[in-house]
């Protein structure tokens, strides 16, 4: 089931719908289809994401910029989810890669035509959104980020992790 979340500070207090799937044949051509039809959506790399409040974060600051440097609002959030400002690299990294078995979904702003799009686009079952998660991979996460020996130490990767997207456009 897909997990609803609002953004009520924000201009039109906008929504997130965010979609877990654990077993997709490749997440890259599912992309591939969603480029195709103009469909905006982003899709990410489960193994990167340690918590829901990551994307949260990315999408807060997608929605809140003037303006984006990515072509669209979902290309900004997965963006947004990286350390480095190389845009090539972050959606390499943390996008829908070949071969990737598993997937999150975000959309913003979802509707019923929306939802149904990407159930029918994405021929695979559905996992629990509030799973997202529970299949990052710590190692993988403390690596990407660059995370410091003192940082590794701490109980709260998220914390850690946080503290590194809203550095990047600090610098």
């Amino acid at each position: 089931s897909m997990r609803l979340v609002s953004f009520e500070h924000v201009h039109g207090a906008p929504h997130l719908a965010l979609f877990y799937y654990p077993h997709v044949e490749d997440a890259k051509q599912i992309q591939k289809e969603f480029e195709d039809m103009n469909f905006e959506v982003a899709l990410m790399n489960p193994r990167l994401i340690i918590d829901p409040l990551q994307i949260m974060a990315a999408a807060n600051n997608a929605i809140s910029r003037a303006r984006l440097r990515a072509k669209n609002v979902h290309a900004e959030m997965l963006f947004n989810l990286s350390p480095s400002k190389n845009m090539t690299w972050a959606f390499q990294t943390f996008g829908a890669s070949s071969g990737l078995q598993s997937v999150i979904v975000a959309l913003l702003n979802p509707n019923e035509e929306k939802i149904a799009t990407i159930r029918r686009v994405i021929q695979a079952s559905e996992g629990d959104a509030n799973e997202i998660g529970s299949s990052a991979d710590r190692e993988f996460v403390e690596q990407i980020y660059q995370l410091t020996p003192a940082e590794k130490e701490q109980d709260d990767l998220l914390h850690a992790v946080m503290n590194r997207i809203a550095a990047r456009d600090a610098l």
